[in-house]
């Protein structure tokens, strides 16, 4: 385009919101969370190994993850409680 041709915007005066895709569905956010608590008291308790003392991972271990029959019920269930969500 040449210059002359070449408008100007004004700023426009428009106001904005935020809207909910889905407001009838509620996430459980509480739920999700307890879940994610519960299973990783589990992997730590079945996994002493992959932790340091001070609770951090190590990263010089290289053992296999080992995961308890109520750590893989409670992932299945994190799993449908996410899956509903997407």
């Amino acid at each position: 385009m040449h210059k002359k041709c070449q408008k100007r915007r004004q700023p426009a005066e428009e106001t904005v919101s935020l809207l909910e895709l889905a407001p009838e569905i509620e996430t459980p956010y509480r739920k999700i969370r307890q879940l994610q608590r519960k299973m990783d008291r589990s992997r730590r308790a079945t996994n002493p190994n992959k932790y340091k003392a001070n609770g951090t991972f190590n990263r010089s271990n290289n053992d296999r993850w080992v995961k308890s029959k109520h750590y893989q019920l409670d992932q299945l269930k994190l799993q449908r409680i996410q899956g509903k969500l997407i």
